[in-house]
């Protein structure tokens, strides 16, 4: 398989790193760096045959997801596209011309929501919370957090759109948002042009009653998740791995490494694409973010 990989900061090096290591897979880099023994291009524009990539992977930065899947799908036919999360900076639509086209939301795999989706398979979602912090200037180490695009809401940064992974599990485990309450503001005095914090609560299209809280605040990093349901409760940790009902406590529900959940999700991606946020689950997420930025979609459905 051909991958064409456009964008090599953090998450396009790991995405290399993992495509590399696939038998069979050849990557080419988009990028303005220069990569000893690979083949690489300045910009996709002076890619020569775009027909000759299987598998296009989109990494670059947040407000040029758009113009460069733009630029693919009015180029090729029939390939597939994974595009980093979140799908763009703003809500936008576009055709698709028969392309798959699928969104880098890659703790669907990760052990405990696997897990968790099959334990509520059959049962009836009464209420969800979510919560996740992280403090901005620890998550990437040796980088200056303030030049990030983290940093700036007009580079498609934010909290809302950084962890924006809660919005498309609660969308996975619970039905869409229908309607929601929220707040997106700054509170700290982190020098930063973006949110630090969001938090919302409304109803899904399944009824379930949400609240999700995301910050980039918290010295102490967590990721937790409590669901009720008609006949059980379930209290998750997805930092510890952990799952807690009133009848057991499931543990070891975490990834053997931190590429694992990415490497599924090529693997799913490639073979069949069963659980990976598909271009239509994506937009959905999208509509929420551009509801609180931009009070645009007045419809989430």
């Amino acid at each position: 398989m051909k991958v064409l990989l456009i964008g090599y900061g953090s998450i396009g090096k790991r995405h290399d790193a993992i495509l590399s290591s696939l038998s069979g897979c050849i990557v080419d880099i988009v990028t303005s760096q220069r990569i000893e023994k690979r083949v690489t291009y300045l910009d996709i524009k002076k890619v020569p045959d775009l027909g000759t990539y299987d598998y296009f992977v989109i990494a670059n930065a947040t407000d040029l997801h758009h113009s460069t899947l733009r630029y693919l799908v009015n180029r090729v036919k029939n390939s597939t596209i994974l595009v980093e999360k979140p799908l763009f900076k703003k809500f936008h639509d576009i055709n698709t011309l028969d392309n798959d086209i699928f969104v880098a939301y890659n703790l669907r795999f990760h052990p405990l929501l696997t897990r968790l989706k099959e334990e509520l398979q059959n049962e009836e979602i009464l209420t969800a919370t979510l919560q996740v912090g992280q403090y901005l200037p620890s998550w990437r180490p040796g980088t200056d957090y303030s030049k990030s695009y983290s940093a700036d809401l007009d580079q498609g940064g934010g909290v809302l759109r950084d962890l924006s992974h809660e919005i498309d599990y609660l969308h996975w485990l619970c039905g869409e948002v229908k309607t929601m309450t929220s707040v997106s503001t700054k509170i700290s005095d982190l020098e930063i042009k973006s949110d630090d914090i969001f938090i919302a609560t409304g109803f899904t299209t399944k009824n379930v009653l949400f609240n999700v809280t995301l910050d980039c605040l918290s010295r102490v990093p967590f990721r937790r998740m409590i669901i009720h349901t008609k006949n059980e409760s379930y209290i998750c940790d997805m930092m510890e791995g952990t799952i807690v009902t009133s009848k057991e406590t499931m543990r070891g529900l975490k990834p053997k490494d931190r590429d694992e959940t990415y490497y599924l999700m090529h693997k799913d991606v490639m073979h069949g694409a069963q659980t990976v946020c598909s271009y239509k689950e994506g937009i959905s997420v999208m509509k929420v973010i551009d509801r609180v930025y931009f009070k645009s979609v007045e419809n989430y459905v």
